[in-house]
């Protein structure tokens, strides 16, 4: 199983790569939930030599999208192509709760290359209907905690998920997993892997200093054990 290591930075991914990580997923900004890193970050994290998926999200709050933030997505995505990044992570919704369609066939047609439809997928109401959507318009995979607040919570369908999607997208598991439990995901037959920020935080001693969320790697090395 794949384990994709969320790297809020490059110290984070430094720690994922060294201590086996087989992909990260690149943002900034772990306070709102995840944004888009800078073009800086995105070269940066891809000369450690692992697959990036750089997250492509402008703001933090809910995923309905202004005419100027689709442009700025688009800004983002053409640094996600300077940088080399192997494929982007992002979802788009419709005021009314559904996915936007439109947006994510612009913007993965504007990309071009692989792309993972992030946790926007658990606030749809309908998995199942949405999972079909997104394996129409050709995303490569969705990262879900099956609805609920955590994938441990979700793992019932997450397991129904991946018995839906028949191998036509790939199913990552995501949200409050770690080494206590990620054994219970390696047992679901077709799941890609686990997704997870495996983090800590450092408090530094300076006075101007605030506290850095970090991957942990003795937390990485051991979910990695746990799921082969």
């Amino acid at each position: 199983m794949i384990l994709e290591i969320a790297c809020n930075n490059i110290i984070s991914v430094e720690i994922a790569a060294e201590n086996g990580a087989d992909r990260i997923e690149l943002f900034s900004n772990i306070l709102e939930g995840g944004v888009t890193a800078s073009l800086g970050t995105m070269k940066a994290a891809v000369a450690f030599g692992l697959p990036v998926y750089a997250m492509i999200r402008p703001r933090g709050g809910h995923f309905c999208y202004t005419i100027k933030e689709v442009e700025t997505l688009k800004w983002d995505i053409d640094s996600a192509h300077q940088a080399g990044v192997h494929g982007i992570v992002f979802g788009a919704l419709t005021a009314e709760g559904e996915i936007d369609l439109a947006l994510c066939e612009v913007l993965l047609s504007y990309w071009g290359k692989p792309a993972t439809f992030h946790r926007a997928f658990d606030l749809l109401g309908s998995p199942f209907t949405a999972l079909e959507e997104l394996i129409e318009m050709g995303f490569e995979r969705v990262l879900t905690s099956g609805a609920a607040a955590t994938a441990l919570e979700g793992i019932g369908i997450i397991e129904s998920l991946v018995a839906a999607s028949k191998g036509r997208i790939q199913i990552l598991a995501g949200a409050g997993i770690n080494s206590t439990n990620a054994a219970a995901f390696s047992q679901i037959v077709g799941l890609e892997g686990v997704h997870t920020t495996a983090k800590r935080m450092v408090q530094d001693s300076g006075v101007a200093s605030g506290p850095l969320w970090v991957s942990d790697a003795k937390e990485i090395r051991a979910i990695k054990s746990v799921i082969g």
